[in-house]
């Protein structure tokens, strides 16, 4: 399977394993923003994907901020067409 990631911005850290043994990616977001109780915000992550037709990526929380903090992702899955896929 082919996977290729451009930046959107020149300051984006990219998607990458914390642990060798990982079987997910760790994403980051490059926005310097502070959320209040109770608040939503949608965080860029500021860089896009191209998958091989028929394959996609999933959007989960894994644990972190998720289970610590109870700071969550709107969950999903990426279309599985090919196309660059802005995050």
């Amino acid at each position: 399977m082919r996977l290729e990631i451009k930046k959107l911005f020149p300051d984006v850290k990219l998607p990458s394993y914390s642990h060798d043994q990982d079987a997910a990616f760790d994403v980051y977001s490059n926005e310097d923003y502070t959320l209040k109780p109770g608040e939503r915000h949608h965080f860029g992550l500021g860089f896009s994907a191209e998958f091989d037709v028929g394959y996609g990526c999933f959007i989960w929380d894994r644990g972190g901020l998720a289970s610590k903090k109870g700071v969550t992702s709107a969950k999903g899955i990426t279309p599985a067409n090919g196309r660059l896929c802005p995050f």
